[in-house]
């Protein structure tokens, strides 16, 4: 496996950016797509190659996933989820990433008190909400903002998350 802890730093170098996360907004130190979305590169016997998907995973599934893919029992009370059908099956299946009861993980939750943020931020689905704590203080954000990432069939809708429908949907 061959993965990252956050998106790549888009400033911090006085002579231009260190990365460029496009076409995601923003980067590392962010809760947006450019600072959550990281690179998954997984390998190995069985795991097709040349394969990009957006199913979304957390680090806390690599855990579980290397301990199954060794045939090695883990503790039931870790926090991730094991990957190995997803990845031996068909990775770009959502529906394959489940829980010990069956059930289909469809929900994170990132909070982020840290570097000047102070917000959260719930995916659900194809759908993301920002809830921005410091909004009194800090006039450039609003309270909540609220995007469409993705469709119901998996296309991608708003990756870029440059459309705010906070104002116009009222369900997810």
């Amino acid at each position: 496996f061959l993965t990252s802890d956050n998106g790549g730093m888009e400033n911090g170098d006085p002579n231009g950016k260190v990365t460029d996360n496009y076409p995601l907004d923003e980067g590392k130190i962010h809760q947006e797509e450019g600072g959550t979305r990281v690179p998954f590169i997984a390998v190995g016997p069985g795991i097709a190659s040349n394969l990009v998907s957006d199913v979304m995973i957390n680090g806390l599934d690599l855990m579980p996933t290397i301990l199954s893919l060794a045939g090695i029992p883990g503790p039931g009370d870790l926090d991730g989820l094991d990957l190995s059908a997803l990845m031996l099956t068909d990775p770009t299946d959502a529906q394959l990433v489940t829980n010990a009861l069956g059930e289909v993980r469809d929900t994170m939750y990132w909070h982020f008190p840290h570097s000047g943020q102070n917000n959260a931020t719930i995916r659900k689905g194809g759908w993301k909400l920002f809830s921005n704590f410091d909004h009194v203080n800090n006039g450039a954000r609003n309270e909540y903002r609220l995007y469409h990432l993705y469709d119901t069939n998996g296309v991608r809708v708003d990756i870029e998350e440059m459309v705010d429908l906070r104002d116009t949907e009222t369900t997810m």
